[in-house]
């Protein structure tokens, strides 16, 4: 095949059949201000350290962002309970990987974990220094 004369939508599939057998986590990559072409080909988003709070996160909880994930690592953003409830809400089916390390969640944020709602299959939750106590978290 000649990639270089190739049309866009020709790449995209050759990329996404040789990515088919990579693992997740190695298909990473950050946001950016649009939605590229290139998107569907990640697996894992990289919010990490943006200082998003609750109003940066917003712009992140959409289908087109969130569609084809399964990996989201939000650690060191400034993300409280809050936050956590408007990202438990959000419209993926596929996310099975969460990281909110280094995040002030606290007990709120423990409460908002396990009362709310989540479609998705979640396998691993970090939760690395959320000014987490051991009341918080035994239960």
């Amino acid at each position: 095949m000649d990639l270089v004369a190739a049309a866009p939508e020709v790449l995209l599939g050759y990329a996404a059949e040789h990515l088919a057998e990579w693992p997740d986590a190695l298909r990473r990559s950050t946001p950016d201000a649009a939605v590229p072409a290139w998107w569907p080909l990640v697996r894992v988003l990289d919010g990490s350290d943006r200082k998003l709070r609750v109003n940066g996160l917003a712009a992140w909880l959409n289908p087109a962002w969130l569609g084809p994930l399964t990996g989201l690592d939000l650690s060191q953003n400034r993300l409280d309970a809050t936050a956590l409830l408007a990202l438990l809400a959000a419209p993926t089916d596929r996310l099975s990987a969460l990281d909110l390390s280094k995040n002030a969640l606290g007990a709120a944020g423990v409460d908002a974990l396990l009362s709310a709602p989540c479609p998705w299959p979640l396998e691993t939750v970090r939760l690395a220094w959320c000014k987490l106590k051991a009341e918080d978290v035994a239960r």
